[in-house]
């Protein structure tokens, strides 16, 4: 694989290869004047990625600019790690995955499918067309939209058929839960850690502003103690910056608007989920609720949330009851 493939993809590990080819030790990366450019570059590649859920454009001209971008990737994942924040790399990890995403869109089929197999993804190409396996597809199928459901796919002798497009989802899919656990495993050392104190001390306190511009500080009226336990845990994994499918957001949503919350303070409890989109969530809500569409959803039922898989921890109220609002009602009494 060439030096400027591995530019666009740095997590492959042809790309670790050319790293430790160039002998640069993780010291080196942070204190040698040689690495200025490509540590530069790490250190804005991790900040945007967190505060924007971007990752900055790199561009390659040459042997010179691929090695910067190669590099850059290993300085934003030690700064990354050194922030010791879960939010912050969970919205890093979405940013790289979401920058993979749209280079795959627009490359040869053949380098998304090294990009795949890296993933171990089971999978035949047909030009633009990809044929991969249902475990494969289930493994990283991104949401559970209808549009994603196996039963509305095409399948032939067990390969589920995708265009491009919907098969580079897949893949953005697996490398964002591939970065999450790699970040999560990194342990820099004290040395590193003291070369990164200021970038690492900036992007903690845009973390925190961001989080607190959206924190939810009260529920007013609303009681979350008589919430029920599917609502509780949604709800638990918004506010701790956990990737809530979407049957959840939906559930959360409507269940909260039907119990007396405003778009605003439920837009709130999302503020802190990695893949958050203030303009895209507010769209949402506001959907969902009637206040710009015609319709005003009701939350689901029990029956519902069981078969898109968000009914969570069950107890002896939840045995006597056939809805989320049902149980809200009956633990006021």
């Amino acid at each position: 694989m060439d030096v400027f493939t591995l530019a666009k993809y740095p997590f492959l590990p042809e790309a670790a290869e050319f790293v430790r080819g160039t002998k640069a030790t993780p010291h080196d990366l942070l204190s040698d004047p040689a690495y200025e450019r490509a540590r530069i570059a790490g250190i804005e590649r991790a900040r945007i990625g967190i505060e924007k859920s971007q990752i900055p454009e790199a561009r390659v001209g040459g042997d010179l600019d691929a090695e910067v971008a190669i590099l850059s990737f290993v300085v934003a994942k030690m700064v990354v790690a050194c922030a010791a924040d879960l939010y912050a790399a969970r919205r890093y990890a979405l940013a790289e995955a979401v920058n993979a995403y749209a280079l795959m869109e627009r490359d040869e089929p053949e380098n998304v499918m090294k990009v795949a197999h890296f993933f171990g993804f089971d999978v035949r190409n047909y030009g633009e067309r990809f044929h991969v396996h249902f475990g494969t597809y289930l493994r990283n199928m991104p949401t559970r939209k209808d549009e994603w459901k196996l039963v509305n796919r095409t399948m032939k002798r067990g390969y589920v058929e995708l265009g491009k497009r919907e098969f580079a989802r897949l893949v953005q899919e697996a490398l964002r839960r591939h970065l999450e656990k790699q970040l999560s495993e990194l342990e820099p050392d004290d040395e590193i850690k003291k070369h990164l104190k200021k970038e690492t001390g900036a992007i903690k306190i845009a973390i925190e502003a961001q989080k607190s511009r959206f924190e939810a500080k009260s529920f007013g009226a609303v009681d979350i103690n008589r919430f029920p336990p599917c609502m509780k845990k949604i709800l638990a994994m918004a506010q701790h910056g956990m990737n809530v499918p979407h049957a959840g957001r939906f559930a959360i949503t409507s269940f909260l608007h039907k119990i007396g919350m405003s778009s605003d303070e439920i837009l709130k409890l999302f503020g802190q989920s990695p893949d958050f989109d203030e303009s895209k969530s507010r769209y949402q809500i506001e959907h969902i609720t009637g206040k710009i569409s015609s319709t005003e959803y009701t939350p689901p039922a029990c029956a519902t949330m069981k078969t898109y898989g968000v009914c969570f921890d069950p107890d002896e109220l939840c045995a006597r009851i056939n809805h989320p609002v049902s149980y809200y009602t009956k633990k006021r009494r």
